[in-house]
């Protein structure tokens, strides 16, 4: 009589220590590829992800680290493909993925699409420590589109954000120098040179 009362407790108890135990055996794995990734052992990582994204293929760590490897293997394509997988398996994607999958939508030349993956990462967490960087980034890309005043404004954002970061106000120069915007475009080279005399 006690039979039905417990066994499916014990059942889903069961089913929760396998499920454990797998993302367990993930995790190890996982932590010995990102090894392999730190020492620069690119290819035995790349198999090493690879075969964790056999056996776990709804794992998105394992797919953003992959896409991270391909990026330092100078294949964006390769990268796409894995930060798309990533963002499709993860309940909520991170500001510094959203910032990466930009990045590479860019190097591909996909502006707009780029440009879409920045702000979704700004607006995920506007206070992410290299959120300068994804400023920049999008900077970069609004001058790609024309949108220079955007892209001014965004360099700008870059430069309070990480005051010793020279390249916004390199870049910002380049665009009011293109503008015909010359004294605000000698005050961002009087800022570089103050941040690099060099």
């Amino acid at each position: 009589p006690y039979q039905k009362y417990f066994t499916p407790r014990l059942m889903g108890a069961d089913a929760a220590a396998q499920t454990g135990m797998r993302r367990l055996g993930w995790f190890k794995r996982f932590v010995a590829a990102n090894e392999l990734a730190r020492n620069f052992r690119n290819q035995e990582a790349l198999s090493a992800y690879r075969a964790l994204i056999e056996e776990f293929p709804e794992e998105p760590q394992t797919h953003e680290a992959i896409g991270d490897l391909y990026i330092r293997l100078r294949n964006p394509v390769a990268a796409r493909q894995q930060f798309d997988e990533a963002l499709r398996f993860s309940s909520k994607p991170s500001s510094p993925l959203w910032a990466k999958y930009g990045q590479v939508l860019s190097e591909l030349g996909s502006k707009a699409e780029a440009l879409m993956a920045y702000d979704q990462s700004l607006r995920v967490n506007p206070l992410d420590p290299f959120a300068h960087l994804t400023h920049y980034h999008r900077g970069l890309v609004m001058t790609d589109l024309g949108d220079f005043n955007a892209a001014l404004a965004a360099f700008g954002k870059a430069g309070k954000l990480s005051p010793p970061f020279v390249e916004p106000h390199l870049n910002a120069a380049a665009v009011l120098i293109h503008l015909n915007r010359f004294d605000e475009a000698r005050t961002e080279l009087a800022q570089v040179l103050k941040l690099d005399p060099k």
